[in-house]
């Protein structure tokens, strides 16, 4: 298995890390790539540690069920050989280690085999990753901050596959739903306000010559993000601040709180950190302040202190259309689209999603499905195909449909019809139609959540895209649904 892994992760550095390095690094290291012969993950492998087993419950339209978990902390310390090209010269990644936390769920305990429904696989939260660079450019790249968007570079690539929300989900039993394997419900609503901290280091001067900072505070769950204003020369800030998030699994996720030091001009200055178990801040209670200790990044020095509360609310599943009108969380499953158009290889499609009625206080960041390939069936395209379509297309030109309509109902893209009218002979249009029409299914299974002010009242909006190697994205159509069409159905879910 390992030596698959080694080749999935080469090609993940060439397709997707690579090309966010170069466009995020300065033009003195503009140019650097991966060498494609030269990047492998070595022999050993990964080791797994501190293993966790626990049996979970998970609420679903269907009922509740049974899940197991296996939480275990794993650590990498690679003997690999990744190779970077700069300028006419090489360098190589002398050390790298990565540690962190996997969760493997076996989904939908049953009594019969498989005894189980399917897998999905996640990470609480991104991984630690340290790397030290030798070759002709160590120094330069071994600078603190170029090692950083590097590390940040890859972090990014593995939580977009693994740290939560995300997670990857295979179904086992064929009539699994797969939304529930991939995509369970989330648990509830964490409201974290950070009310203020004290004894803060101090990063700069005030125009008296007294130290101080303009601190503001980050706060991670998973791969989501919030960041609060700055406070301008204070050590002891008011930030008053409250940040909501989903929380997918409270069993499992911790919040990350670190502050910075707010420059106008270069990188902001580290402050302090804490990072907590969701598990702890749910014992609080929504009525108690927390003070907690500031430290550095590895645990170590006091840095001041946070003043902290939190309150949980938790998520049921809406069982009678009285209560759409109520504020809460709509769920919406992207599985596949069906007649997408032949449009060539290289086009790629995604479906972006929107949704009316948001609830304010939480962030509005863009959602979309990935972006998979074109991959259209096989044509059977022949003789009696290309008559078939002369046939359609002299009784649809007798009746003097313009090109659009035509190309609608023969299921073929009207610049495609356009340029096959144009250059073809009149013997040979339905041959070229022939060759041009077809359709093909394209398959995301990704799902969204919304918080929205009145399930009722929201309306969610899917909008199927594409891309064509060089040109721009473009919109195939659009499907609109509303939260009150709902109400007729099982456990308010279609």
């Amino acid at each position: 298995l390992w030596p698959r892994i080694s080749n999935y992760t080469t090609e993940m550095l060439l397709t997707e890390v690579q090309p966010a390095m170069q466009a995020s690094l300065p033009k003195l290291l503009e140019g650097m790539s991966f060498h494609p012969d030269k990047c492998h993950l070595g022999k050993n492998p990964l080791e797994f540690r501190r293993i966790h087993i626990d049996r979970e419950r998970q609420c679903t339209a269907g009922g509740d069920i049974d899940n197991l978990a296996i939480q275990a902390r794993f650590e990498w310390d690679a003997d690999c050989n990744i190779f970077l090209r700069f300028k006419g010269s090489g360098l190589g990644i002398q050390g790298l280690s990565i540690k962190g936390v996997l969760v493997l769920e076996l989904v939908g305990l049953t009594n019969e085999p498989p005894f189980f429904e399917g897998v999905r696989v996640f990470m609480n939260r991104a991984p630690e990753i340290d790397v030290r660079f030798e070759g002709a450019a160590e120094g330069l790249l071994n600078l603190t901050w170029v090692r950083e968007t590097i590390e940040g570079l890859v972090e990014d690539a593995i939580a977009g596959l693994l740290v939560l929300p995300n997670r990857f989900g295979y179904a086992i039993v064929p009539n699994a739903d797969i939304f529930t394997i991939k995509s369970p419900l989330s648990q509830g609503i964490l409201d974290l306000t950070v009310w203020g901290a004290a004894g803060l280091p101090a990063k700069e001067y005030t125009w008296f010559g007294t130290p101080s900072s303009d601190p503001y505070v980050v706060l991670t769950c998973g791969t989501d993000r919030f960041q609060s204003q700055p406070v301008f020369k204070d050590l002891t800030p008011k930030w008053d601040w409250t940040a909501s998030m989903l929380i997918q699994e409270a069993a499992h996720q911790r919040i990350g709180l670190e502050v910075f030091n707010d420059r106008t001009i270069g990188w902001d200055d580290f402050l302090g950190c804490q990072t907590l178990p969701l598990r702890q801040i749910l014992e609080w209670g929504p009525d108690r302040k927390v003070t907690l200790k500031l430290q550095d990044r590895t645990g170590g020095q006091d840095r001041g202190t946070v003043t902290v509360s939190a309150q949980w609310r938790p998520l049921e599943l809406c069982t009678e259309g009285s209560q759409l009108g109520a504020a809460g969380v709509l769920y919406a499953g992207v599985h596949s689209a069906a007649r997408l158009p032949k449009l060539g290889e290289g086009t790629v499609f995604w479906v972006a999603a929107a949704c009316t009625r948001l609830l304010e206080s939480f962030p509005r960041p863009a959602r979309e499905t990935p972006q998979v390939g074109e991959t259209p069936q096989e044509s059977t395209a022949g003789e009696a195909d290309a008559e078939d379509i002369e046939r359609r297309l002299a009784i649809l030109r007798a009746h003097n449909l313009g090109e659009r309509d035509i190309a609608s109902i023969l299921q073929i893209e009207p610049e495609r019809l356009r340029a096959a009218l144009n250059g073809a002979s009149d013997g040979r249009i339905g041959s070229e139609l022939a060759g041009r029409r077809g359709t093909h299914e394209v398959s995301w299974e990704t799902a969204f959540e919304f918080p929205v002010e009145s399930v009722a009242d929201a309306e969610v909006s899917f909008d199927v895209m594409c891309k064509e190697p060089g040109k721009f994205a473009r919109s195939l159509g659009t499907y609109r649904t509303a939260g009150s069409s709902l109400a007729g159905s099982e456990n308010c879910t279609q």
